[in-house]
């Protein structure tokens, strides 16, 4: 389940359904160091479960998408941007959390 598109122009994951079990995704914007997984109706840590690794692993493969740091040239800041397909982006985001 992706959202944002509307609000920010930016799809995110918000969203996971793996080996039977519900994920929620947090997190914002592009940036993988930001937010997880937790098992959906409790503070359960999802990130390692296999089910979210191995689904995560399949869709990023299937991907030719790519994230990287760069740095804005009239910010200066540093920040995430995917390159190719934008429907991709959230799921290479998600995969690199």
């Amino acid at each position: 389940d992706k959202t944002g598109t509307l609000t920010e122009g930016k799809m995110t994951m918000v969203n996971l359904w793996s080996a039977n079990v519900a994920y929620d995704v947090d997190g914002k914007g592009f940036d993988p160091t930001v937010g997880g997984f937790k098992r959906t109706g409790t503070n359960t840590d999802g990130a390692q479960d296999l089910g979210v690794k191995s689904s995560l692993l399949a869709a990023l493969l299937c991907s030719n998408t790519t994230l990287s740091k760069v740095k804005d040239p009239e910010t200066g800041e540093e920040k995430w941007e995917p390159k190719g397909n934008s429907s991709e982006a959230p799921i290479v985001v998600a995969a690199r959390k």
